[in-house]
């Protein structure tokens, strides 16, 4: 099986080199690189077998590394393009919205490193904003719990913040999801059928025959 795969890996990365001209973007980006790799790591434990217990863990992460070539196929799907368009918009308030829970948890956890010190396992100021991060997502592992009145009530106060700014990223993404859906038509192509076209389409994407706007 290995075999097979050293192949069919070997086939691939040989034919992507012969159709990039030049031999100028695909070898010198992330994905080349991670073929690369990863098909050198799999002739490494097919020519070397001996080396393997001196090589084990670097030849395990060749091996993992074969798990991002399946990101190739998110390129060509038409609802994670669309999805990646809407990111992409919202990507400035996104930001806006971490930057300020990265700010909550900062003030959170130094009042809290403040109030209960480290007799109550708050030890130092990085402690502290893990115990805030982990506040804020309402995990709750519980390896850092408050012991003070105070404490408890920020503890409190927190989680409820946490429960509410679940909502946020999701109705700013859901706002650009509609926004983005509402900028096609749900009319067909009269000659090929096709859907989706966007507003000011006139003529199909597909087979450019012209569009009646009145369907």
């Amino acid at each position: 099986m290995d075999i097979i795969f050293v192949l069919l890996f070997s086939f691939e990365y040989l034919m992507r080199l012969w159709v990039t001209p030049k031999f100028v973007g695909y070898p010198t980006s992330v994905m080349g690189a991670i073929d690369l790799v990863t098909t050198l790591s799999l002739y490494f434990i097919l020519l070397l077998p001996d080396l393997l217990p001196h090589y084990e863990n670097l030849l395990r992460l060749g091996r993992i590394l074969c798990i991002l070539r399946l990101f190739k196929l998110l390129g060509v799907m038409d609802d994670v393009a669309f999805f990646r368009r809407c990111i992409l918009k919202a990507r400035s308030k996104l930001f806006l919205f971490l930057f300020s829970i990265a700010i909550v948890a900062m003030m959170s956890g130094g009042i809290m490193f403040v109030i209960e010190g480290p007799k109550n396992g708050f030890t130092n100021l990085g402690a502290s904003i893990y115990w805030a991060v982990v506040t804020l997502a309402t995990v709750g592992y519980g390896d850092i719990t408050p012991h003070t009145s105070i404490g408890r009530v920020i503890t409190s106060m927190l989680i409820i913040l946490g429960y509410l700014s679940l909502a946020i990223p999701t109705s700013i993404l859901s706002a650009y999801v509609i926004a983005e859906r509402d900028r096609k038509f749900s009319f067909s192509c009269p000659s090929c059928k096709h859907t989706g076209h966007e507003r000011d389409a006139r003529y199909c994407k597909c087979c450019g025959g012209k569009l009646s706007l009145n369907d």
